[in-house]
């Protein structure tokens, strides 16, 4: 059963987040069927005033030895565009987990700042 979002107004007023974070998510969930084996796949998703946080997890056979493909490589570039931190890991015991976080910025004419309120 899915599940139903309400957007806040600070997530409508930071459209630019949509394409880039709805891509990590569907490339999340094409890796963890693919490569994963997985039967569960949890995303948690934060917006703050500060900061956007996205946090995908699965119960997959995890990643020991892990080279990053043209997926991951694409991940990290998306959130390095936005001034972002990226960090993937795998349990002892399996599992995947790819945690982002994202600072809240606003463009004020040619210039970027970080939303005060």
């Amino acid at each position: 059963m899915g599940e139903t979002f309400a957007y806040s107004e600070e997530l409508l007023c930071h459209k630019h987040l949509y394409a880039p974070l709805s891509r990590i998510m569907m490339e999340s969930a094409s890796n963890a069927i693919r490569h994963g084996g997985v039967t569960r796949l949890t995303v948690d998703f934060e917006f703050t005033r500060d900061c956007c946080s996205l946090n995908i997890a699965d119960n997959g056979k995890g990643a020991a030895g892990m080279q990053k493909g043209n997926g991951l490589t694409g991940m990290e570039e998306r959130v390095y565009n936005l001034f972002g931190e990226i960090s993937f890991s795998s349990g002892d015991q399996g599992g995947f987990r790819i945690s982002i976080y994202l600072p809240v910025i606003v463009e004020d004419g040619e210039e970027w700042e970080k939303l005060q309120y």
